[in-house]
């Protein structure tokens, strides 16, 4: 995945916006945009309310998607 977001331009990103069907991915990626690559925002959209603990625990803001 690390590459992927490279190729993207993610060393550039100062926002990074998830929004693949998978939570996890989303939640990985957040955390690789974020740690990694000093992305200074992460927005996803999760699936599961049951998730979204996690993403605040990790600082990811999130948007419930219905």
């Amino acid at each position: 995945m690390p590459n992927t977001l490279i190729k993207a331009g993610i060393t550039r990103a100062d926002i990074f916006i998830a929004t693949t069907k998978n939570d996890h991915e989303n939640m990985i990626a957040c955390q690789l945009a974020k740690e990694i690559f000093k992305a200074k925002f992460t927005i996803c959209i999760t699936h599961s309310k049951e998730i979204t603990s996690l993403f605040e625990a990790l600082n990811i803001n999130y948007s419930n998607h219905k």
